[in-house]
């Protein structure tokens, strides 16, 4: 049991409870003789136990700070030894019998309380405000079309299958996960079904892009139970996918690493090496499965005339940590500085007031077809 322990002010008192404390098997953490900040000082700690002093028994902040960390034991302590023991009894008690409870992070409010060494790297606004930027109406108006296409898309049926598809696939995902942890385990090239995954996550997002050829995707699971094939190349149906969602233009950054995932293939490199590339796989399959779900909660809400997006002008933070995600995702850090314009462009695409079309009836992505004849055309290295 981790213990924070704040001392009394008596010196003789401190110095027996230090002396008594060391003897127990219990990981001690000293603050005294009050913490600058409860919040900072439990949020870094995460004691399991607060031992006090009695003099903050009906102090505000202490009282404050216990119904911000519901998991942690506040004691107040006596001043003799005998009095210690009980308490620490009671303490050990509550500790061995306790059931946490899963919980959602804070709606309403929710703080970070940094390490003084991030002083050095604090930035005085949090969000980038780019209204003043050079070229940012023309910027804007771009990317508020690429959301419009994706919104017109989803209301056209994509965002019904986009569903469908996802709870298939995560349940698929949970077992190969647990299947290329074990081949991670003993270094087995194997993991690079992980690659493939990649192409699925990228498969609910194309759902949402105009003209992808769902059809020519792959599944959002193995044709067979029994059977899988372990390609060395990403085949083609692998590769359309993540074509279609890099050409909607995600963020530079996002492009890179995908690629880099994707195009892997195993030539014999050493376990060291297999060992990284199976790290950044799983990683970043964890951040595209976020980034799919994050798309299609976004979607249920603004898609919706009477959802909590379009009803309240306060979104929950969970929410609102999607739509973060998910704009950021797609590269639309200027749309999502409009703040309430979403709500606006939201409710004229569902009203009809609102629709894009491609200039000139131009594709948005390429078809599958081509990117089979583009393939033939290039020379294998």
């Amino acid at each position: 049991m981790k213990i924070m322990v704040i001392y009394p002010a008596d010196a003789e008192v401190r110095e027996l409870l230090a002396e008594w404390l060391e003897e127990r098997n219990h990981v001690i953490v000293e603050v005294g003789p009050r913490p600058e900040s409860w919040p900072s000082a439990l949020a870094e700690h995460e004691p399991d136990l607060v031992l006090m002093p009695q003099f903050l028994e009906d102090d505000p902040e202490a009282l404050a700070a216990q119904s911000s960390f519901p998991d942690c034991q506040f004691r107040i302590l006596g001043t003799n030894e005998a009095d210690w023991e009980s308490v620490l009894l009671a303490a050990d008690a509550a500790y061995d019998n306790r059931r946490p409870k899963a919980r959602r992070f804070a709606d309403e409010r929710r703080f970070i309380i940094h390490d003084e060494a991030y002083r050095l790297y604090a930035s005085p606004e949090k969000l980038h405000r780019p209204s003043n930027d050079p070229g940012w109406a023309q910027v804007a108006a771009q990317q508020e079309a690429l959301f419009v296409l994706q919104l017109q898309t989803g209301v056209a049926g994509g965002h019904q299958r986009a569903k469908q598809y996802l709870s298939v696939l995560r349940r698929f995902h949970r077992q190969l996960l647990q299947e290329c942890a074990y081949r991670l385990g003993h270094a087995s090239y194997k993991v690079v079904w992980l690659r493939e995954e990649i192409a699925r996550w990228c498969t609910v997002l194309c759902h949402y892009i105009p003209d992808a050829e769902i059809a020519a995707c792959p599944a959002p699971q193995n044709a067979s139970p029994d059977f899988v094939y372990l390609h060395h190349e990403m085949p083609s149906s692998f590769l359309y996918p993540l074509i279609c969602v890099l050409q909607f233009m995600p963020r530079p950054s996002v492009t890179e690493e995908i690629i880099k995932a994707a195009t892997w293939s195993y030539t014999g490199q050493s376990e060291e090496e297999l060992a990284q590339t199976s790290y950044l796989l799983f990683g970043i399959n964890g951040f595209l499965a976020e980034i799919a779900r994050s798309q299609i909660w976004c979607m249920d809400q603004f898609l919706a005339a009477d959802s909590d997006f379009h009803r309240h002008s306060d979104v929950s933070r969970g929410l609102h940590r999607a739509i973060g995600a998910t704009m950021e995702f797609w590269g639309w850090h200027y749309l999502l500085a409009m703040g309430g314009g979403l709500r606006a462009i939201t409710s004229r695409v569902l009203t009809g007031e609102t629709r894009v079309e491609p200039h000139d009836n131009a594709r948005i992505v390429p078809t599958f077809r081509e990117l089979q004849k583009a393939m033939r055309r290039t020379p294998t290295p």
